[in-house]
Formats: C-alpha cells, sequence, structure tokens
C-alpha cells in the first residue's frame, strides 16, 4: 500500500494495516522516518517531513514516549524551520498511530519548548547539505 492510497483509508483500515506490520517493515519504517527530518530539510518538503512522521507513527508499536520524543523532536524543528505548524503536522501524522502514540505526538507537536540541543541533537553543515544528528 502506498502513502497516498493509505491517506484515503479509515481509521480501522489504518488499524488493522499497522496491526499487519511485521518487525522488520516496522524498523525499515522506524529508520526511513527518522531520516525523513534530513531529508526535508535538505529538500525544503513539507510533505517529505510529513510522510515520515506517519512512518514513525506507524511503525510505532507500544515505544516508551520518551523514546518516540526523541525520535521525532528533528521533526519538530524542521517543520519549524519550513514554515510549518508544528501542531498541524504531528496532528496529521497521529491519525495513522495506535492510540497511546496518537497521544503523545499531539501533545509533543503542541509543545513550543522544542530544540535540537533539548534532545542532544545538532545540525550540522555537510557538502551534501544540512544532517541531523
Amino acid at each position: 500500500m502506498s502513502c497516498a492510497s493509505l491517506a484515503v483509508t479509515s481509521t480501522a483500515e489504518r488499524g488493522r494495516f499497522r496491526a499487519e506490520l511485521r518487525d522488520r517493515q516496522r524498523a525499515v519504517l522506524g529508520r526511513y522516518g527518522f531520516r525523513s527530518a534530513t531529508i526535508a530539510l535538505r529538500e525544503r518538503v513539507p510533505e517529505r517531513l510529513l510522510i515520515g512522521l506517519i512512518a514513525v507513527a506507524l511503525a510505532d508499536d507500544n515505544v516508551d514516549p520518551r523514546d518516540l520524543m526523541m525520535t521525532v523532536a528533528a521533526h519538530h524543528y524542521v517543520a519549524q524551520q519550513l514554515g510549518v505548524e508544528p501542531a498541524d503536522i504531528f496532528d496529521e501524522a497521529a491519525s495513522y498511530a495506535n492510540p497511546d502514540t496518537a497521544d503523545v505526538l499531539r501533545t509533543f507537536g503542541s509543545r513550543t519548548d522544542v530544540t535540537l540541543r533539548s534532545f542532544g541533537l545538532k545540525q550540522i553543515d555537510t557538502p551534501e547539505g544540512p544532517r541531523i544528528s
């Protein structure tokens, strides 16, 4: 299923999709989701950021909320850099997540105190463009 076709599914269908994901698929989605913040920053494409957050939302399977916040802190920062309201993009991605993850994403997206430094991250300028690590 593509991201475009997943976007037009119901909450119940998204839940079934999440339930059918295997551990390996969740791991790939999680890695892509984290990397997408850097890609979105380099390309200056908010849609890339949203797709990455959706990947994180789908990959999460009862992860500790603190770990989830560490994963998506870069997305919050990049949303700000791209002129996107973090609360809006996090809210949209939350609609793909299980209820507990959705709550964390919505709450985190509305925070105003998120910086890279506060989550042990930094932006590094490389020949390929900015990178968050």
